[in-house]
């Protein structure tokens, strides 16, 4: 996959979209246990114009006494950070698409999914999103 388009070929392929935008898709993931975990994949481009893919996913609001705790957890993980956009926090991972594999993709994908999963489960309880 070279383009966003070979990446949006691919995504269409493989998941069920529950939402698609021209450079947005959101798939949820079911994860099992009456659990489910909402991704976003979209297409970023770079002051310079470089194709980026972002994936993200919602893991809600966080008390400010968790907050530490579960960046301590995303430590340990390859792909994926936390950000919060207005009163939700995320895991996001963003990479260049330019000459990105399958796997390049699919790795930060699954680690993102589970890793949000993982911390609004403990942190939130229930599944919010």
């Amino acid at each position: 996959m070279a383009t966003w388009n070979n990446l949006r070929d691919y995504i269409r392929s493989t998941y069920k979209t529950s939402t698609e935008e021209e450079d947005v898709f959101f798939i949820t993931f079911d994860l099992g246990n009456m659990r489910s975990q909402m991704v976003i994949v979209s297409k970023q481009e770079t002051t310079s114009g470089d194709v980026w893919v972002e994936i993200s996913s919602p893991i809600g609001k966080l008390e400010m006494k968790d907050i530490d705790k579960a960046l301590e957890f995303l430590d340990n993980r390859i792909c994926g950070g936390m950000v919060k956009c207005g009163e939700r926090y995320f895991v996001r991972h963003t990479m260049p698409i330019d000459g990105l594999s399958i796997n390049e993709f699919e790795d930060p994908l699954k680690s993102v999914v589970l890793s949000a999963d993982k911390i609004e489960e403990s942190f939130i309880g229930n599944d919010q999103n």
